[in-house]
């Protein structure tokens, strides 16, 4: 198997709250990994993913799915992989949604 890799972990999940109780917000975080041959292979993938991402930023997944209410993506950094010899990217993304 050659790379391009992506892959993804789920860490949380919460309701967010205020003075008034909890709301009908809810919060994940997820850890995106890519795994390419190459900086410019990273950077490109990297482009790709934050433009699909964000133009999901106020709408319905999948047109009937949660509204997405906000979007944080915190670009942590690039890796080299002796083995198998490729460059890993890590995104964390924070997103908030109305559960319905």
């Amino acid at each position: 198997v050659k790379a391009p890799f992506f892959f993804f972990f789920w860490s949380r999940s919460k309701y967010l709250r205020d003075l008034s109780g909890t709301q009908n917000l809810c919060e994940d975080v997820y850890e995106l990994l890519l795994i390419c041959d190459s900086y410019s292979e990273i950077e490109n993938y990297c482009t790709e993913i934050k433009n699909t991402l964000l133009n999901s930023l106020f709408t319905k997944l999948g047109g009937e799915g949660p509204y997405i209410e906000n979007l944080e993506l915190e670009f942590t950094g690039e890796e080299y992989i002796y083995q198998p010899n490729a460059i890993k990217s890590s995104i964390l993304l924070t997103t908030n949604y109305k559960e319905e």
